[in-house]
Parts: C-alpha cells; structure tokens; sequence
C-alpha cells in the first residue's frame, strides 16, 4: 500500500510538471509571433508616485492657461538619401540610471548600415532632483526635429546667457534642428511664459529677426540677420523712457558710416572729403549653443574701408576725384579733375580693376591719351605673346606727361584708385 501511495503521488507531480512546461511553451509561442518592431515601438510607461518628480509638460501638452511655443511652419527640404539609413523597427530602448535608481536618461539607438550604434528616434534626460531636462529627437545620431530644454540654474553648469539676467527662473527653451544644427526658430521663456530671447536660424547661422525682450515682454532689442551677418538698422529699445535708438545701417556685417573731413587749409567750412566707411565686420563671439543655453555676443571688428560714393576737393572748392567703392573695392565710374576745374583722367572700375576705356586729358581740355583695360597682349613678329609696357602717346609721338596723385598715371600700367588716407 506504501509503494501503491508513494507511486501515485509522484505520477501526479510529473504531470503537473508536464503541464507547466506546456504552458510555458505556449506563452513563448505567443510572444514570439509579436512582431518586434511593435513593442519597440510601445512607448515606456513611468509609474511615479503620486506628487513626486513632478514633470514640465511635454512639447505640445502645455497645461490649460499656459503658452506652448509652435515651431515655424517653413517647408523642410527633403533628406538626400543616406548610406546610413536605419529602419525604424530596429530601434532598441536604452534606459541609464543613476546609483539611487532613478531614471537619468532614456533612449533610443539603431545599427546603421556600418555596424555602428547611433542614437535614432526618442531622446529624453532627467536631472538630478528627477525633472525632466532635455526631451527631443535623434535621427542617425544627430538631432533633428523640435527640442525642449527645461533650465533650472542650480543644475547648470555654465553661468546663465546675459539675455536670461533680470528674468524669473526656471526656464524653457524650445528650438527646432535639422541634421544637428539649429534650423527654424529657437526661443527661450521665463517661470510666467515670458519671452526672453527668439532667433531664427537656416542650418546652424543666424538667418532672420532676433529679438531680445525686457522683463515685461517689450522688446528691448531688434536685429536683422542675413546668412549669419548682420544686415539693416539695429533697433535698441529704452523699456524705463519707451525711447528707440537706432545703430546702423549694417550691410554685410559691416557698419556704415557717413564721413566728412573739413579743409583747413584755406577755411576750415570747406570740405576736404566726405564719404561712407563701412566698420567691421560685426562678427559673433563665441557660438549659439542650445545645449548649454549660450547665445553668442557681437563684437564689431576694427577695420575700415571706404563705401559707397566719396568725394574729395581741392583747397580751392574745386572737386579733385569722384568714385563709388563697394566695402573697399572701386567699382564703377571715377573721374579726376585738375585744380583749374578741366577733368584729367575717367575710367571704370570692375571688382577693384580698371576696364573698358580710359582716357586722359591735359589742363586746357586736350586729351592726350587713351587706354583699354585690361590690357591686351600683341603678338611680336616672333609670334610670342607680349604685353605692351610703353605709356600711350600723344598725337605728336612724344611720351603723355604724368599728372600729380592721386590721379592714375598714364604712364602706370593698371590704374589705381584713391586708398582711404590718399582720400584724406
């Protein structure tokens, strides 16, 4: 009977144990016929208790009353086809906490075509006190997309951008990105949804309006950029008086500036030379940095070149040269005069060189020479290209005199306009 019990009971067991693996068989089965690509694709559900890590709404679920910022709606160009290319199905998750446990950033990675990891689809980071900090997108290991950076300046650490000074943290940044650089609009807010700063940019350059604000959303600062230069009137903006002060025109990063020098060698009402100095150019001191919330500063270069029409007389009053320069290079038509008013030399300047026809005259009004730029090379009784380094003469044969500078010598091979201290 002991033998018929003991044997009864473990026959039991064994089909119990049949069983077990069966169902376990099955449950495998099951899941295996679940494509992957849908459970990568399940978005990770965080269970936090109720009133901790208290997290800022996402990009586009503000709460109700608050001011979630719309990225521009330009059209994007399409991206060339890629080597690299990864399908989106074979995104894995990546999940890095910290030694308490705490979730510290979450993401997702790929293998391209390379048998490399990059980062590819959702990229969010936590800081330390469990806030969400960074939330945004990567496509074949740069981001792409809209991305939002919740700041809070204890957990920074660079020192906070002079345009955030004066207003209530923490803050929200939100720019968008293509192929890793900065590529439509990037603006930050203060704690009330204050704007502090927006800049537009076309593949990582400033390209656009920016627009620095005041604490009371007035904007206290206006710049126009074209291709990462500045370009037109820079609006400054007085918040305590309302009063609007004007720096510019800018062209090309270059300031203009209008110039007039008085004679004083005859009356010092006269003037000498007047014109337009373009100062620059106004380039960026360090760089606009997302990451680190860090926008770049202008610094104004000190460099000056003649632009756009300058005039320079005689002691007399009597015009001595004429000339349009753009940033620094003649272009256009120049003309010079004698001290007795009768023109001496007119000629065309083409990026910076002499071109077509110039002709020179003498102080009664006879010309005496004439010259095509650039020069032409004659062939020699040898057939070898030669260029002819004698000066025009005059309808006598005898050699054109040389008239004083800065009028072009016709005796000179190219001539040259005025430098900026030959204006003077």
């Amino acid at each position: 009977m002991r033998l018929i019990f003991w044997g009864t009971v473990w026959a039991m067991g064994c089909l119990a144990y049949a069983g077990t693996c069966l169902a376990a068989t099955a449950s495998r089965a099951s899941l295996s016929d679940t494509d992957a690509s849908e459970v990568a694709s399940q978005p990770l559900s965080l269970s936090v208790p109720e009133g901790e890590h208290d997290e800022p709404a996402l990009a586009g679920e503000a709460d109700e009353g608050q001011t979630a910022f719309t990225p521009p709606s330009t059209e994007r160009e399409s991206p060339e086809s890629d080597a690299r290319e990864v399908a989106e199905q074979s995104t894995e998750l990546i999940q890095q906490r910290d030694r308490r446990g705490a979730l510290r950033q979450m993401r997702r990675v790929a293998l391209d075509s390379l048998g490399n990891y990059v980062n590819h689809g959702l990229w969010r980071q936590w800081n330390s006190e469990g806030k969400l900090e960074f939330d945004g997108q990567y496509r074949l290991g740069e981001p792409h997309g809209f991305w939002t950076h919740w700041i809070t300046p204890e957990e920074e650490t660079q020192p906070l951008s002079p345009a955030l000074h004066g207003f209530q943290a923490p803050f929200l940044s939100q720019a968008e990105f293509h192929r890793g650089r900065l590529h439509g609009q990037w603006v930050i807010f203060d704690a009330n949804q204050t704007p502090c700063v927006s800049v537009q940019f076309v593949y990582g350059k400033r390209h656009g309006e920016a627009l620095w604000y005041a604490p009371d959303g007035t904007v206290s600062r206006r710049e126009t950029y074209v291709d990462g230069q500045l370009e037109g009137e820079v609006v400054v903006t007085s918040p305590a008086s309302g009063e609007s002060l004007i720096d510019g025109p800018y062209l090309h990063g270059y300031l203009l500036t209008p110039k007039v020098m008085a004679s004083h060698e005859v009356d010092s009402a006269r003037k000498k030379a007047e014109g337009q100095y373009a100062m620059g150019p106004a380039a960026l001191d360090g760089v606009d940095d997302f990451w680190t919330n860090q926008l770049a500063s202008i610094v104004l270069q000190d460099h000056c070149v003649p632009h756009g029409e300058w005039q320079n007389w005689y002691p007399s009053g009597q015009l001595k040269v004429k000339g349009q320069y753009a940033l620094g290079q003649p272009t256009g038509t120049f003309a010079w005069w004698h001290a007795n008013g009768q023109k001496a030399v007119a000629g065309i300047y083409r990026d910076g060189q002499a071109v077509g026809t110039w002709t020179w005259w003498d102080d009664s009004g006879q010309r005496i020479a004439q010259r095509e730029f650039p020069v032409t090379p004659v062939a020699s009784r040898e057939g070898v290209a030669l260029v002819s380094s004698q000066a025009p003469t005059t309808a006598a044969g005898s050699a054109a005199p040389q008239l004083p500078r800065p009028v072009p010598s016709i005796a000179a091979g190219t001539p040259s306009a005025p430098r900026v201290a030959e204006l003077w």
